[in-house]
């Protein structure tokens, strides 16, 4: 097993840059999602998670109070436009397509090639 080190089958430093092809998809979805993002209003859960934004409370049955906390911020700081209301899932949908494979080759590292071999 190239790159790795000890029995523990940790990756060495070398092998845990990312490649640029996961940044650009990262990139790629947030940027596809705010442009398409203004296309259509407000669906239905987004109405009623602005309106559980408006009355803060911790005990939602249905949704964490969390994502209702963070939304009611977002709203606090940029307003009540359609494409700040999608700025954050687009941000955080960017970031888990980033992390996915990182979090990929680090647990599973003899699984699939490592970015150090995709070079």
């Amino acid at each position: 097993m190239t790159g790795t080190s000890g029995a523990s089958g940790t990756a060495d430093s070398a092998d845990r840059s990312t490649p640029a092809f996961v940044f650009v998809t990262a990139l790629a979805v947030v940027a596809l999602q705010l442009a398409t993002g203004w296309r259509y209003g407000l669906f239905r859960d987004e109405l009623y998670y602005l309106a559980c934004a408006s009355h803060l409370d911790w005990g939602y049955v249905d949704h964490p109070p969390l994502s209702i906390v963070v939304l009611a911020g977002v709203r606090g700081l940029l307003g009540d436009g359609l494409l700040t209301v999608r700025l954050v899932p687009a941000l955080l949908f960017g970031l888990l397509v980033w992390l996915a494979p990182l979090w990929r080759w680090r647990w599973l590292p003899s699984t699939w090639p490592s970015p150090a071999s995709t070079r």
